[in-house]
């Protein structure tokens, strides 16, 4: 009995007594471990099956002909934009990312922010989880002659490496 509440997942009562009633209706003898988690799953199953029926009932919001082909039109154009490396006019870049962009490269300007925004924000995000896990890496930022940024990993100098000793630290990141 105790393998079995290890192996099956808490449930309800109710749910509990259905599995039962199942089993007792298909098992004239003893059932095994395998045909009592045969009937669980399958249970399972059937329910999922039909709580997926309730938001299938749903219909999604309609869509006039003439919006539809305005915003797959909007995609394509967006689309074409970014694979053509231009800057998309009305994708924002924040202020916070800017002001990170710039304290690598204060001159760069606002279209190779915009053009190069995923690995900039990338960046800030690895500078941010680094410096509260007290990392002995940093991320870095490159920026090539195309314009383009390029990322990678340096040793912290070790001026701002001395509390990294502290083993709690180490414990809040894991």
């Amino acid at each position: 009995m105790r393998i079995l509440k290890d192996m099956l997942p808490p449930m309800t009562e109710d749910q509990a007594r259905a599995l039962a009633r199942r089993i007792l209706e298909a098992h004239r003898f003893e059932p095994s471990i395998a045909d009592v988690l045969a009937h669980w799953r399958d249970m399972e199953r059937r329910r999922r099956q039909q709580e997926g029926a309730i938001y299938l009932d749903e219909t999604p919001p309609r869509i006039s002909h003439a919006e539809r082909k305005r915003r797959a039109g909007e995609l394509r154009r967006v689309r074409t934009a970014l694979g053509q490396r231009r800057s998309v006019p009305g994708l924002v870049v924040s202020e916070g990312l800017t002001a990170f962009a710039r304290s690598f490269f204060p001159h760069m300007s606002e279209e190779l922010i915009e053009r190069n925004k995923m690995e900039i924000a990338n960046c800030r995000a690895d500078r941010e989880r680094e410096d509260r896990c007290a990392s002995p890496y940093v991320t870095m930022m490159e920026l090539d002659e195309t314009g383009c940024v390029t990322l990678y990993m340096a040793k912290r100098p070790r001026e701002e490496d001395a509390h990294a000793e502290d083993p709690a630290l180490f414990e809040v990141c894991r």
